[in-house]
């Protein structure tokens, strides 16, 4: 329906409708940025782990990796890492 033939009571609603709208992006924008935030931490905290540990810049050489997990520790818990498919860790 044309906006021309809706009530004013209608448009009104709508207009509620879209601001609720609104307002739960901007909140999920928010939460995503949390993550997101979390998300680089972790992963700057797994890398320093990693490249912290005795023998990783040998490993480094000799095998040239394009992709270091840690699992265990401060890691991937170990049984999230058995449960996942290997391949998936490849992506």
């Amino acid at each position: 329906m044309k906006d021309e033939r809706k009530t004013k009571k209608q448009l009104i609603n709508e207009l509620v409708e879209l601001r609720r709208c609104i307002v739960e992006l901007e909140e999920s924008k928010a939460e995503i940025k949390r993550v997101e935030a979390g998300l680089v931490k972790e992963k700057n905290f797994a890398d320093s782990a990693i490249n912290s540990l005795p023998g990783i810049e040998e490993f480094d050489r000799r095998f040239k990796p394009k992709r270091k997990l840690l699992v265990g520790g401060e890691g991937i818990p170990i049984d999230k890492f058995l449960s996942v498919p290997a391949l998936k860790w490849f992506e």
